[in-house]
């Protein structure tokens, strides 16, 4: 592992990326000079909160015709409860015991228009979009999965960047309570269909809800 960082090194490279947390691997980059960045496995793909036993009323509810077998996390919860937010805390702390900077894979596609159509982001949709009690009545669910549904899509955009945005915070302050000398990124790696105009992904993500607010992305 040293010879191979060190040959990294050699060739120009100043920084690893990829692949899971690995003491062996992050001792060997740092030796080399190198700046690790590894996979985080605390918040995939958007609402995938993995090792977290959350209840049942606390779950990704994927609309009726969308039926799903992924588990993940209401986005209204995990861009505003504090307990999810002290565990993205507590989890990246663990994470960054084995890398510089944390990453994940930013690839939602299993939750993309498919929900949630929980109370919790129905009125939250309510609030974005800015409808009455009688509008939000005719469009919920079903405005959920409608892909032309252009304020549902911004709200999506905008849960996703609540989301990004929340976990950034997270590291930097595990960074800070651990006593790091630099601040820890939240790198995320996403699909380069999200900023190419004219693809269905492209449709229901804007990377402007959270750009300013990250300073490392990956495609």
């Amino acid at each position: 592992l040293e010879a191979l960082h060190a040959f990294y090194r050699e060739a120009g490279f100043n920084a690893a990326l990829g692949g899971q947390r690995c003491p062996e691997l992050f001792a060997a980059g740092k030796k080399a000079g190198l700046t690790v960045i590894s996979e985080a496995g605390v918040l995939c793909n958007g609402f995938m909160v993995r090792g977290e036993n959350a209840p049942a009323e606390d779950l990704f509810r994927y609309h009726p015709r969308r039926d799903q077998k992924r588990r993940g996390i209401c986005p209204t919860l995990l861009s505003a409860s504090d307990r999810y937010y002290a565990d993205l805390v507590a989890n990246s702390k663990k994470c960054l015991q084995e890398a510089h900077h944390l990453y994940e894979n930013w690839e939602p596609y299993m939750f993309q228009k498919r929900g949630s159509v929980c109370d919790r982001c129905r009125k939250a949709f309510q609030v974005f979009a800015k409808l009455s009690d009688e509008e939000i009545a005719a469009l919920w669910p079903d405005i959920v999965i409608d892909n032309k549904a252009e304020p549902h899509n911004r709200f999506f955009s905008w849960q996703l960047g609540a989301i990004v945005k929340r976990a950034q915070r997270a590291v930097r302050q595990a960074g800070q309570e651990l006593n790091l000398p630099y601040n820890p990124d939240f790198v995320i790696a996403f699909e380069p269909h999200y900023i190419t105009p004219g693809t269905a992904w492209y449709a229901i993500h804007d990377p402007r809800e959270y750009w300013g607010a990250i300073d490392q992305a990956v495609m």
